[in-house]
């Protein structure tokens, strides 16, 4: 008993240590990089089954099962001219925005950050 709850214990600290780091890192690009606009190019929605892990979708999903999502923006940088593409990385759920709403990205050299996809 003691050592199933110290294990049990053991675990949901390194959960919590998981999500803290992940905040840090967003805090961290939100901090040193700079806020841009970024124009949302294209959501792919994925639908989890128990067969294949995560199917892709190109249609307007249902609101029947488990739904994931993945957000991708576009910027052009002004000093150089490219078109710059930002991914938000899987996330679950339905997205909030579609193809040409505008995102506030942050852009550092830490890395890129995609706020509320």
């Amino acid at each position: 008993m003691p050592d199933t709850l110290l294990f049990l214990i053991m675990v949901g600290i390194l959960g919590v240590c998981l999500l803290l780091a992940n905040y840090g890192k967003h805090y961290r690009i939100r901090r040193t990089g700079r806020r841009v606009l970024a124009r949302v190019v294209q959501v792919n929605y994925y639908q989890a089954t128990k067969q294949v892990q995560d199917i892709p979708l190109y249609n307007i999903p249902t609101a029947v099962g488990r739904w994931r999502y993945e957000v991708i923006a576009e910027w052009n940088d002004q000093a150089s001219g490219n078109a710059l593409r930002i991914s938000s990385g899987l996330k679950n759920g339905l997205p909030r925005c579609q193809r040409g709403d505008y995102l506030c990205a942050y852009i550092s050299s830490k890395g890129s950050y995609l706020e509320s996809a």
